[in-house]
C-alpha cells in the first residue's frame, strides 16, 4: 500500500524535498543551501538547434544582442553587467542591504525586455536566472542581493511594442563569476530557455 501511495503521489506531481524547483530560503540576502547543486531542467526538442546562439550555456547569445525564448512573447537583451555590484547594492539601501556572504559576491545585469504579444503583460512573466561552472542555478528569489535600484520588474504591465530596462541581481559563488550566463525562460513553463552571455 505504501509503495502504491508513493507511486500515485509521483504520478500526480507531488514534489519531495529534493525537487529541483524548490526554493530554499527567501527574502533579502538569503543564500539558500549553497552546498546543493540544482541542475536546470531541459526539455529536448524545444530548444534552438544544437549549437545555435542561446541553445546552451556553451553558446550564449552575445552581450547586447536580442533573443526571444521559446514560449515567451517577450524578447530579451543583456545590455550591461556589473560583476561586483557591492557598492551599487549598498547605495540602493544602506540600512537594509547587507554585504554578500563569505565566498559570494553580488552580480548585477541590466536587461531590456520588449513585449511582442497581444494586449499587455508584466515583465515578471520572464524568469531570469543564472548558472555558472559549478552548475548551481541562481534565482533572484533565493539568491537575493536585497533591494535593487531600478528592478526590471516592478509590477507594471507593458503594452505591445513597449520596452523596459532594469536590473536583475544574484548573490553568486565567487568561483562562478567568470563563467556565469543568464537563463531566460517563460515563467512556469516547460519550454527550454535561452542562454545569454554575461561578459
Amino acid at each position: 500500500v505504501a509503495v502504491v501511495a508513493v507511486l500515485l503521489g509521483y504520478a500526480f506531481g507531488s514534489r519531495g524535498k529534493g525537487d529541483a524547483n524548490d526554493v530554499a530560503g527567501s527574502g533579502p540576502n538569503s543564500t539558500g543551501d549553497a552546498n546543493v547543486s540544482i541542475p536546470f531542467r531541459s526539455f529536448p526538442g524545444l530548444a534552438s538547434p544544437s549549437g545555435a546562439p542561446g541553445a546552451s550555456p556553451a553558446s550564449p547569445i552575445a552581450l547586447r544582442q536580442e533573443g526571444r525564448p521559446v514560449g515567451l512573447q517577450w524578447s530579451v537583451k543583456v545590455v550591461e553587467v556589473t560583476p561586483d555590484a557591492a557598492a551599487t547594492v549598498r547605495a540602493a539601501s544602506p540600512l537594509e542591504n547587507k554585504p554578500a556572504p563569505a565566498g559570494r559576491q553580488y552580480f548585477m545585469a541590466t536587461v531590456e525586455l520588449s513585449y511582442r504579444g497581444p494586449g499587455s503583460e508584466a515583465p515578471s512573466a520572464v524568469d531570469l536566472q543564472a548558472v555558472g561552472g559549478s552548475n548551481f542555478v541562481y534565482r533572484p528569489s533565493r539568491d537575493s542581493c536585497g533591494l535593487l535600484p531600478n528592478r526590471y520588474s516592478d509590477g507594471r504591465s507593458l503594452q505591445t511594442g513597449e520596452t523596459v530596462r532594469g536590473n536583475v541581481c544574484w548573490s553568486v559563488k565567487t568561483e562562478d563569476v567568470g563563467s556565469l550566463v543568464l537563463i531566460a525562460q517563460a515563467l512556469l513553463s516547460d519550454s527550454n530557455p535561452l542562454y545569454f552571455a554575461l561578459r
